[in-house]
């Protein structure tokens, strides 16, 4: 197919394929943050319901401490992500978004995504591991947040190679 086919110059795509990648791989990092960002409000709207429905000795187990102190904890995690999410967003459609702040929201979406699910997980025990309730899916999802356009700790380095940057000094991976 296609062998020894010539394109002219004017109608070839691109040209600027490595540059045009990486903008594609930054934008995408502002989409998976937000993806993220939509399990983990899932998750936790999924949690804080079953809580409610969920009795033990008598009582819902929304009323425990230590559910209600899980459900606050991401909940205030969730806040800061939207509120990331939403400058990165602002920053592509300003055409102002840099590898530096991509990293920044993919690193965070993907830790607070990951966070959530597990915190969540815990308020349905052992249920939430069995695949008639909707957690296991997300569980599995925010894990896959870590890996998808490039895993967490290459965005880390990324974020890293910043702030050593400001001090004159380079790192390498």
């Amino acid at each position: 197919y296609l062998e020894d086919c010539r394109v002219p110059q004017a109608n070839r795509l691109g040209g600027d394929g490595w540059a045009v990648a990486a903008a594609a791989q930054d934008r995408m990092a502002v989409a998976l943050a937000a993806a993220g960002l939509g399990v983990s409000e899932r998750s936790i709207a999924e949690a804080a319901r079953y809580a409610t429905e969920r009795i033990q000795f008598r009582v819902p187990i929304a009323r425990k401490q230590a559910i209600q102190s899980y459900i606050a904890d991401v909940t205030a995690q969730v806040e800061a992500l939207r509120y990331l999410v939403y400058h990165a967003a602002w920053l592509v459609d300003q055409a102002q978004l840099r590898p530096f702040d991509a990293s920044v929201v993919k690193a965070f979406g993907a830790r607070v995504a990951r966070h959530v699910t597990n915190k969540m997980l815990q308020v349905f025990g052992g249920y939430g591991f069995m695949e008639d309730y909707p957690m296991a899916r997300k569980y599995r999802d925010a894990r896959a947040l870590g890996l998808i356009g490039g895993p967490t700790e290459l965005h880390d380095y990324r974020i890293a190679r910043r702030v050593f940057a400001d001090l004159d000094f380079e790192i390498r991976p």
